[in-house]
């Protein structure tokens, strides 16, 4: 998979990142990541601050997996099946 970060998205990781106290770097990765699923899955070719907004609330480690597979699958317009 290969995918680009838009230059919002990057300012975007930076400021999560640089949040002191607040495992920042740790929930910038995981935005990172799940916007990087939403992305792929959606076809787009790029990671973009909206699909870093949508997944943001995820990576707070308190959401079950069925909130998260909702949220993604919604995001990435994917139908949940299970």
């Amino acid at each position: 998979m290969k995918l680009n970060i838009e230059p919002d998205a990057e300012r975007w990781l930076q400021m999560r990142a640089s949040t002191l106290g607040l495992g920042g770097l740790g929930k910038a990765l995981m935005s990172l990541y799940l916007a990087a699923k939403v992305a792929f899955t959606k076809g787009d070719g790029a990671i973009t601050v909206r699909h870093l907004e949508d997944v943001d609330g995820l990576a707070m480690g308190h959401e079950d997996a069925a909130q998260m597979a909702d949220v993604v699958s919604d995001s990435s317009g994917m139908r949940r099946v299970v």
